[in-house]
């Protein structure tokens, strides 16, 4: 069984890989919205997920002719329409050795024992760090609403996925200028639920442990989740207001502690490419907003499809 799921599991792991890399060139187009960015890394987590797809003629896949592949129907188990990707095993069927056929088979099953002790190292890892994290946290000082504060926080953060606390440094006065910015980083990520998308990402690049791929765009896509949650919380600011914002995001850059991938937090992010992203947002026009969501849709059906059998 393990094994069954370890085949697919390298599978998707091909294919997210590929939507990983196009991301990753998309990134290089300056005029696309970190906003629009963050959204895109889902098709990624799709990729990453879900062993099948539909198939269709503008799939990036179309284009990957260099790459051996090979669909296989699904069968009876879903619409017709859908296939599986099997990048692993398209050349076996090609090898006229069937001796090393038991070898494969052995070597695979250890492989797969391998991943999955990985696997549950990994999410049991997850699970006791999220858990002591909330449990440290357990007696911070209400101040008002869900918002906490701590004595042995340096840089805010946002706490937990259900009933979320805004955690901030002891002595921040929180109707200062810069709290408010900070306050409204942290509210963005909470409607967002971005604590939550976070641990979703992190389990599966959990899952693709072997993937260094997969890691490498897990931290890009932290990061897009931090700029894309500046140019959310300051898309009404005037430019004043976005340097008060830039200026907040100094203050705390210098009080940064050490990174918890479990949390969201005001102050992580690379903070000079986070200020210029804040200056330099402009909300966009309503012509800009239907390109942007046609670009979106676009993109998102030639990562998500697989090619034409």
């Amino acid at each position: 069984m393990y094994e069954s799921c370890f085949y697919f599991v390298i599978n998707m792991s091909i294919s997210g890989s590929l939507v990983i890399l196009s991301l990753l060139i998309v990134r290089q187009i300056k005029i696309i919205s970190r906003r629009l960015l963050y959204v895109l890394w889902f098709v990624a987590l799709i990729r990453m997920l879900l062993p099948f797809a539909i198939s269709s003629s503008i799939s990036v896949f179309n284009y990957l002719s260099g790459l051996i592949k090979k669909l296989i129907p699904v069968g009876n188990l879903f619409d017709a329409n859908f296939t599986v990707s099997n990048y692993f095993n398209a050349a076996l069927s090609y090898s006229p050795m069937e001796y090393k056929t038991q070898r494969f088979e052995h070597v695979f099953g250890i492989s797969s024992c391998i991943w999955l002790m990985g696997v549950c190292i990994s999410l049991i890892a997850i699970i006791v760090i999220y858990c002591s994290t909330i449990r440290q946290y357990k007696n911070a000082v209400h101040l008002k609403d869900n918002i906490y504060e701590d004595k042995t926080v340096l840089s805010p953060f946002l706490l937990g996925i259900r009933n979320p606390k805004i955690i901030l440094p002891i002595g921040l006065d929180i109707s200062s200028s810069q709290a408010v910015h900070i306050i409204a980083h942290e509210k963005t990520h909470m409607q967002r639920m971005d604590n939550l998308w976070r641990i979703i990402g992190l389990g599966t690049v959990c899952i693709h442990w072997f993937n260094p791929i997969a890691w490498f765009g897990f931290f890009f896509f932290l990061n897009d989740m931090e700029l894309s949650c500046d140019e959310a919380t300051t898309k009404t600011y005037g430019f004043a207001k976005k340097k008060e914002y830039a200026e907040a995001l100094f203050s705390i850059a210098g009080n940064r502690q050490n990174k918890n991938l479990i949390h969201a937090s005001f102050g992580k992010s690379d903070t000079k490419s986070r200020v210029l992203n804040v200056l330099a947002y402009k909300r966009l026009s309503v012509f800009g907003i239907a390109a942007s969501i046609a670009f979106l849709l676009l993109v998102a059906i030639m990562l998500l499809t697989n090619p034409k059998v």
